[in-house]
């Protein structure tokens, strides 16, 4: 046996229901994102540690070129310089 509403008896129902289920559907939304934030935190935390790993290799590496870069110049001006005394020294003999 179903209710018989009259058309003002609808809308005052409506009228109470509608934002219900607007709250509803707000909370379940809401719901639906914290699960989905729940469900991605491992893959979240994990980038956040490979994130850490690689900008300290990424820092490591960049040292490491400067100083390899320093290196090599130093070398290179004593390697130009001991040429210089070499032909100097062969002149000399």
């Amino acid at each position: 046996m179903a209710l018989k509403l009259t058309g003002a008896q609808m809308t005052e129902l409506q009228e109470h229901i509608m934002p219900d289920v607007h709250k509803l559907r707000e909370f379940f939304e809401q719901c639906a994102i914290e699960s989905r934030l729940d469900a991605n935190k491992p893959n979240i935390m994990k980038n956040a540690i490979y994130a850490r790993k690689s900008i300290r290799r990424s820092k490591t590496k960049i040292r490491n070129s400067i100083r390899k870069t320093k290196t090599l110049a130093s070398r290179q001006d004593s390697d130009i310089d001991s040429t210089k005394l070499e032909s100097k020294t062969l002149i000399h003999l």
